[in-house]
Order: structure tokens, then C-alpha cells, then sequence
């Protein structure tokens, strides 16, 4: 806002965005499977590391436009991330990882919004920026530390049209979709639901925001070491379960105690996406897994940018209509889950993408 947009620029800045990381999946899917996944990850952090220098010396939202459209392309690295950590790891231990790993971000999230608030109070947002480009290179600096990683070379080499046509790849790139879509739709418009409908202060929201962080890096730290003794169907269905219990608590709840529970519960969507992810790498770990994780993520990209769209669409209507229909849609949806992942039982003829292959 400080630059000269207003809410439909910014709107469209995040759209573009979004629809520019997606973009970016499917050819980083393929540079994950021909050439060193290390390399490919160190041009993904440079890149991002770049376009904190574009925020820092912006002078108009233009060049802020540009500098996130380049920072969310610099994801096209996350098809080389997924595998390599999908090839270091063995399979019953997958889900374990990954949420492992996720959850260290969630964490650093419980400290750095305030953090970063109060330096762009001290100083102003140019140098805010400037400090991050150092945290930026840091990062870059151990990513050049960790080992070089070759895809398989017994790794059965398969094209993006066989993939597009594998009806397992598309089962869950489809219904991950889909459940990714109604845990995300809600998520931006809690604090102004607390704000608006709950009447909190913008202080109280901002620890509320904390805690919802501080939730995903305990549920996930918890994930990451018992997750080992439950299947991964059972894992993210129980997590969509919570998801839909924090909104009810979320709605009926008058009180901090209350809505730090509801805050702190939300935190479970990332500890699911992690599990989704484990899912299909461990499903394809033996093709060429970096394209396989470019569907995925390139259909699952869709989910992202349609969800805050129609939500707020829904939100502006009523609050609780987008609550009800997120809580709604869920319940079902945990079943299929269950259903297709574990294959307990055979899915209706005419849900095509979910059938058992």
C-alpha cells in the first residue's frame, strides 16, 4: 500500500503470483530428473534470494509485482527439494521426515512476524529487507553445504503425458487438491474474522497468529517422531478431522482460552500438506519422481490460487457459510482419503480419478 496499489493491485499481484509458481513446477520436474538435484536447488535459493533485493530498492508495486513473481518462480526447485529428500529417506519413514522438516519453518514463524514488526518500526522496510537478503544468502551458504544428489540411475524414466494419465498420480494430485483447497480457504480471513466478527484486538490477533504457528511445529514435531506407527491414510484424515473441529471451536468459542485451542489446532494444515506429500512420494519413488512431483504440485497449485478467491467471496457473504461449507466438505472428503490411500475399500464407479488402479 506504501508503494501506491490498492487492495485489487495487490490482489492481482498475488494471483499473478501464484499462477507463476504453478507454471514453474513442470519444468522443475524435469530438471529434477536429468541433472544434480543440489544444483537445481542452490539456482531455486539464489533466485529467491535476488528478488529480497527487488523488495528492498522497489519504488513503485511494479517492481514489488516483479520481485514476488520472481520469488515465487524460484519454487521451481521444489520438485528437485521433494525428491531429494524422498531418495534420502526410506519409505516407512517418509512421512516422519517430511513433517519433520516442515515444521522447523513453522516455528520461526512464532518469532518472526513480531520480530520483523518491531525493526520496521525501528528502521524502515528498505533495510528490514536488506536484513533479510543476509538471512537469505546464509541459507543459500548451507544449501551449498549438503550433498550432491544424481536422480536413480535405475529410476524408470517416464513422461509428463504417461504421468498425466496415470490415474493413481491423478487420484491424489486430485483429491490433495481438493482437501488443500478447503484447508486453505478459510486460513486468510481468521484474523479478520477474530478482529471483526470476535471483536479482538490487532495485539491479540498477532499472538493468536503465533500460536497457530506454534501449533504447526509441535503437531508436526509430534507427526515426525510417532508418525511412524500409523498409516498415512489414517494420519491426514485425523488431521482434516481437527482442522474441522478448530473451525467449530472457532465459531462457538467467546473466550482467549478458547480461541487460542482453535488457533493453535489450525496449525495441523501444514503437518497434512507434509503427509500428502510423503504419500506421493512414496507411491512413486521408483519412476522419475521429480515429474511425478511436478503434477502434483502443478495440480495442487490450482487448489491455491482458486481458494482465497472463492473464499473470500464467501467470507464477504457470511463468515460462517465459508466456515460451514469448509467444515462440510472435509468430513466426506477424510473418508475418500481413508478410501484411497489405504485402499480398504473399493471407491464408486463413478469417482473415475479416485478409483483404485
Amino acid at each position: 500500500m506504501e508503494l501506491g496499489a490498492n487492495a485489487v493491485q495487490v490482489g492481482l499481484i498475488f494471483s499473478v503470483a501464484f499462477i507463476a509458481a504453478t507454471l514453474s513446477y513442470i519444468p522443475g520436474g524435469i530438471l529434477a530428473d536429468k541433472y544434480d538435484r543440489k544444483s537445481i536447488m542452490l539456482v531455486g535459493w539464489l533466485l529467491g534470494t535476488f528478488s529480497v533485493l527487488i523488495f528492498a530498492f522497489a519504488n513503485t508495486w511494479i517492481w514489488l509485482g516483479v520481485g514476488m513473481i520472481i520469488y515465487m518462480i524460484s519454487g521451481f526447485c521444489m520438485p528437485a527439494v521433494n525428491a531429494y529428500i524422498t531418495d534420502f529417506t526410506s519409505k516407512s519413514s517418509l512421512a516422519s521426515t517430511f513433517t519433520i522438516i516442515w515444521s522447523s519453518s513453522s516455528f520461526a514463524l512464532i518469532f518472526a512476524p513480531a520480530i520483523g514488526g518491531y525493526i520496521s518500526e525501528v528502521v524502515d522496510m528498505k533495510n528490514l529487507f536488506f536484513l533479510s537478503f543476509i538471512f537469505f544468502s546464509l541459507s543459500t551458504f548451507i544449501c551449498v553445504l549438503i550433498g550432491k544428489q544424481k536422480p536413480n540411475a535405475g529410476m524408470v524414466k517416464t513422461s509428463y503425458r504417461d504421468l498425466f494419465k496415470d490415474k493413481r498420480l491423478l487420484k491424489y494430485s486430485l483429491l490433495f487438491g481438493a482437501v488443500l483447497f478447503f484447508l486453505n480457504m478459510p486460513r486468510p480471513f481468521l484474523p479478520i474474522y477474530l478482529e471483526g466478527a470476535k471483536g479482538l484486538t490487532i495485539f491479540w490477533v498477532g499472538v493468536l497468529g503465533s500460536i497457530s504457528s506454534l501449533g504447526a511445529g509441535i503437531l508436526s514435531f509430534i507427526c515426525g517422531k510417532y508418525g511412524k506407527k500409523v498409516k498415512s491414510g489414517i494420519l491426514l484424515s485425523t488431521f482434516m478431522i481437527i482442522f474441522s473441529f478448530s473451525l467449530i471451536i472457532l465459531i462457538l468459542a467467546h473466550s482467549i482460552p478458547l480461541f487460542s485451542l482453535s488457533l493453535f489446532l489450525t496449525g495441523v494444515v501444514i503437518t497434512a500438506s507434509a503427509v500428502m506429500v510423503s504419500i506421493v512420494g512414496k507411491d512413486f519413488s521408483t519412476i522419475s519422481l521429480g515429474k511425478a512431483y511436478g503434477v502434483y504440485s502443478t495440480i495442487t497449485g490450482v487448489a491455491f490460487i482458486l481458494s482465497p478467491y472463492i473464499g473470500g467471496i464467501l467470507f464477504e457473504y457470511s463468515p460462517d457459510l465459508l466456515f460451514f461449507i469448509t467444515i462440510t466438505a472435509l468430513i466426506p472428503l477424510s473418508v475418500l482419503v481413508l478410501i484411497a490411500v489405504e485402499k480398504q475399500l473399493k471407491i464408486p464407479r463413478f469417482l473415475l480419478p479416485l478409483r483404485k488402479t
